[in-house]
């Protein structure tokens, strides 16, 4: 009997830590590549507030950046702007429909007196797929272009419904 409960707990043991190895492989934060951690949403950092989108198949996404770093941040969005969606357990990169004209972005560091950030509107044609779409959205950006360059990236996973 105590054999048997040990076979089935060690049975779930390994089932959990599958899942979990699942999971993280599905995670876009792996799109990153060798990004140092402290330079992922920490000073550069977006959202996509519900009360701006609707997160349906076919409409923006409508995207706030935010600077929270001691230094301007810029950004070419229309470069620094990726998006992806899950097929599968892989992340297949798509085009942003959005066409910033070549823009450069000085997005300033947030503060009380001033607002910083911007916003991005990211248009993604998904329309032939059947059922929910699990997407990623990574921006990067360079803080202190003027002096150290440092590459910072901000990601958000976004599901979209039909």
């Amino acid at each position: 009997m105590k054999s048997a409960l040990r076979v089935m707990c060690a049975f779930w043991v390994v089932m959990l830590l599958t899942s979990c190895n699942a999971e993280e492989k599905a995670s876009c934060k792996s799109l990153l590549g060798n990004l140092p951690p402290e330079e992922v949403n920490t000073e550069l950092k977006i959202n996509a507030p519900p009360s701006f989108n609707s997160f349906r198949l076919g409409d923006d996404i409508n995207l706030f950046a935010d600077n929270y770093s001691h230094f301007p941040i810029e950004i070419s969005p229309d470069k620094d702007l990726k998006v992806y969606w899950l097929q599968g357990n892989s992340w297949t990169e798509t085009k942003n429909l959005v066409d910033y004209l070549s823009a450069v972005d000085r997005i300033s560091v947030k503060s009380d007196s001033d607002p910083g950030g911007t916003t991005y509107s990211v248009t993604i044609d998904l329309s032939k797929r059947q059922g929910a779409v699990r997407t990623c959205i990574i921006l990067y950006g360079i803080k202190d272009p003027d002096r150290n360059r440092v590459k910072l990236a901000s990601y958000i996973e976004l599901t979209l419904q039909p």
